[in-house]
């Protein structure tokens, strides 16, 4: 079949090909750096178990801009670039759950647009859905149970506060980065 919905096929697999051109990957590693930078400005409270920061925000963008690779390198390397500058000890863990949130908006986006073709990336359906995935299974489950694990306590006595905490953050990360989307969907169009 060489025409889909008026696509012709070449077209079609290049839309949904992840494509990491040299400009894909330099605006990546921007991202990576304005994150590592915006994490050194998170608030910590609660004997170090709660961090709240925008950090996050860069690696969502690149992975809806760049696909689930791009943001589970951005996810990577933010992860470990911030804990060598902050100088905290490494752990597994928190470095999945940061592939992870570069993952899955972009997964979302992929499928989104295996749909609808010609539908924008930044869109709110896709952000909710991805940041509601990010707070399900990425804040409340593995980084409570990575902070469970660390700190002694129980699993469920922190999920209340986090739940409370990151629900913030994730209603918080949909607004910035719907504020942003016109200027983000430009950006991802020329690049």
């Amino acid at each position: 079949m060489a025409h889909e919905k008026g696509y012709p096929e070449e077209k079609r697999s290049k839309e949904l090909s992840v494509k990491l051109t040299n400009k894909a990957l330099v605006t990546t590693a921007l991202l990576v750096s304005m994150s590592v930078v915006i994490g050194q400005l998170s608030m910590i409270f609660a004997n170090h178990t709660f961090r709240i920061g925008m950090a996050r925000i860069p690696i969502v963008i690149a992975s809806m801009m760049f696909g689930p690779l791009a943001g589970a390198m951005a996810g990577f390397l933010q992860d470990i670039i911030g804990a060598m500058i902050i100088g905290a000890g490494f752990h597994p863990g928190f470095t999945l759950s940061a592939i992870l949130v570069g993952v899955i908006p972009g997964a979302v986006v992929w499928l989104m647009r295996k749909k609808n073709h010609s539908s924008p990336a930044f869109t709110v359906k896709n952000l909710i859905i991805s940041m509601g995935l990010v707070f399900l299974l990425v804040n409340i489950t593995l980084d409570t149970y990575w902070a469970s694990t660390i700190l002694g306590d129980a699993y469920l006595v922190l999920v209340p506060l986090r739940a409370t905490i990151y629900g913030g953050v994730a209603i918080l990360t949909v607004g910035v980065i719907l504020s942003l989307s016109k200027v983000l969907e430009e950006l991802r169009k020329q690049l």
